[in-house]
């Protein structure tokens, strides 16, 4: 199971935190998305930079079926931790939700296209 899953395009769904996926290996994490649709986000750069921008048209996009678009990480719950006396947990191990734990519609894959500086689904 992967550690991210897809969400539906919608100002409910696409919020701060969730990340745009290139599978190209490109990734950036939206940080503001406003009333009227536009979604802000901060991209890193091999040079250490980072820019800010609004996802449209020139932001590169793929095909979902090779995993690209919009995506959420996926919770985690720790499982058989046991604390020490210094309060740190040992012997754990992190457990993903299954996909039928995570909120009704999150996980439905859908198609992003950028018109206008708009998010639509298609």
């Amino acid at each position: 199971m992967p550690d991210h899953y897809p969400v539906r395009i919608s100002c409910d769904s696409v919020r701060p935190g969730t990340v745009i996926f290139d599978p190209d290996g490109h990734l950036a994490v939206v940080f503001k998305v406003t009333e009227d649709g536009r979604v802000h986000h901060i991209d890193a750069h091999p040079d250490s930079s980072l820019t800010r921008g609004i996802f449209n048209r020139e932001f590169s996009r793929a095909d979902p079926a090779m995993g690209a678009g919009f995506k959420r990480w996926r919770p985690q719950k720790l499982v058989g931790a046991k604390a020490s006396r210094e309060g740190t947990l040992a012997g754990a191990r992190a457990k993903p939700h299954p996909r039928d734990e995570i909120a009704a519609g999150q996980a439905t894959a859908c198609q992003a296209t950028a018109l206008s500086g708009h998010t639509t689904c298609v």
